[in-house]
């Protein structure tokens, strides 16, 4: 048997007491909970409500009629309020101070489903905004090293959603996207916005119509920690609601969220803390089956010895609580878990055209690729030839303190893209080895010690 009414409309407000209004997340789901209570649930929330300052009858009572519950009841609101360190009145009164006790005494938010009907219920298969990258209903987690490209990946694959146009053989569906950099300020994503719908030759218009740039590089973490009543959980910014409301209110298609290690400022070797986060974030999408797409840094074995598993920094809630991962390693895109379909079987190699990262299925992609790998050769061998003529030393190592990546840059042949991406002097550098236009050679330095150093092939 459920409690008396009274009884339950005294707890709720009680349990209130100890829920933040102002926290936008937490005000919606709130909402949500007590919707199922009718009139009764309104004027409880109309009355927790009011004591943010932000508080707004008017907008309230608009929010309260849009609410449609679907998978939660009274009950999440004592659930929530014992977190928080709320204890249940009948708790007390049998004594029970242990924190076994409590848990016992949680409400449960288990709910029986109805299976009547199986065999003729019409019901809609998981959906994908990038199939199968991304699913809807879902964050999905997009892990690289830093300075992998990741960033610009994303916003490429936003450039698509928002026109609509296919990527690398997959459907992509069109929407309204959200792209929020917590990395980088305006100019420079919006430069690169302009090279991917240059080379992908997208329409510029349609991108500026569907795509909303939010510059969060001086903004606060959408959630940090703090310890209430005693208990240490993260409590969601003043910008972190206006994000919320933003992306419940926008109802976009997708949402990129650059990056985790800016917008998350818990803990994040704490699983509660961390699924915490990725369920409040995927709350504001869900309604409208959106997506969330959270880029993250991939951990350092995995970025040398490639992605496999769990490839991201922080503790395995991360992997376990995002339904999809997606990873980008060795200029390859790798779906590494997809838990609403079957993933991708094979990466998605890709190529970097004039800072633009194409997949090497585009028409063309591969020439390209051998052009510019071809220039980079060329100016890699500029720089060994003006350290000949000035007889200075590139040395062998690409590890440690004297490295050969570090000596090229310094010469005025290298040019500005390859100063800019050790990972093309290494690869050139490679290259000219195997072809043998470049040599390794032993030699005394200056304390009379053997040491190692590139040169040309005479």
């Amino acid at each position: 048997a459920g409690p008396e009414p009274d009884d339950l409309i005294r707890d709720l407000r009680s349990a209130l007491w100890h829920l933040d209004a102002h926290d936008y997340s937490t005000w919606i789901s709130t909402g949500l909970a007590l919707k199922t209570l009718g009139a009764q649930g309104r004027a409880l929330w109309l009355e927790w409500s009011s004591t943010s300052p932000k508080f707004d009858a008017a907008d309230a009572a608009k929010r309260w009629e849009g609410f449609e519950p679907n998978s939660t009841d009274y009950r999440a609101v004592f659930a929530e309020a014992q977190r928080s360190g709320w204890i249940n009145p009948k708790a007390r009164e049998r004594g029970a101070e242990t924190p076994k006790s409590e848990a016992e005494d949680t409400p449960s938010r288990l709910r029986a489903c109805d299976l009547s009907g199986l065999r003729y219920a019409e019901l809609d298969p998981p959906g994908f905004l990038i199939d199968p990258l991304i699913p809807r209903d879902f964050l999905t987690l997009f892990g690289g090293h830093g300075g992998s490209g990741k960033s610009v990946v994303a916003l490429v694959l936003s450039a698509h959603v928002a026109c609509g146009r296919n990527w690398a053989g997959l459907t992509v569906s069109p929407g309204r996207v959200m792209f929020v950099s917590f990395e980088d300020g305006e100019n420079l994503v919006k430069w690169r916005l302009k090279q991917i719908a240059h080379e992908y030759t997208l329409n510029y218009e349609t991108i500026e119509r569907n795509v909303v740039l939010i510059d969060a590089a001086k903004a606060a973490p959408i959630e940090i920690e703090a310890s209430v009543s005693g208990v240490k959980r993260t409590v969601t910014t003043t910008d972190g609601d206006d994000l919320h409301r933003w992306m419940t209110e926008g109802k976009f298609d997708l949402v990129v969220i650059d990056n985790a290690s800016d917008a998350y400022g818990g803990e994040e070797n704490s699983r509660q803390q961390v699924r915490g986060f990725v369920r409040r974030l995927s709350a504001c999408v869900e309604p409208h089956h959106g997506a969330v797409l959270l880029l993250a840094h991939i951990d350092k074995n995995a970025a040398r010895y490639g992605a496999a598993g769990n490839s991201y920094s922080g503790s395995t809630a991360w992997h376990n609580s995002a339904r999809s991962r997606l990873a980008l390693v060795d200029d390859e895109v790798r779906q590494e878990k997809l838990n609403v379909g079957k993933k991708l079987p094979v990466p998605i190699p890709l190529a970097w055209v004039r800072a633009v990262p194409v997949p090497l299925s585009t028409p063309g992609a591969v020439a390209q690729q051998a052009e510019r790998d071809a220039q980079d050769d060329r100016d890699i061998l500029a720089c060994f030839a003006a350290a000949a003529e000035i007889e200075r030393t590139i040395p062998a190592a690409d590890q440690g303190p004297n490295t050969y990546p570090a000596a090229i840059v310094n010469y005025p042949e290298c040019p500005p893209e390859l100063r800019a991406d050790k990972r093309r002097i290494k690869a050139s550098v490679t290259r000219l080895l195997r072809s043998g236009q470049v040599r390794q050679e032993t030699y005394k330095n200056s304390q009379r010690k053997e040491a190692t150093r590139l040169v040309l092939q005479s």
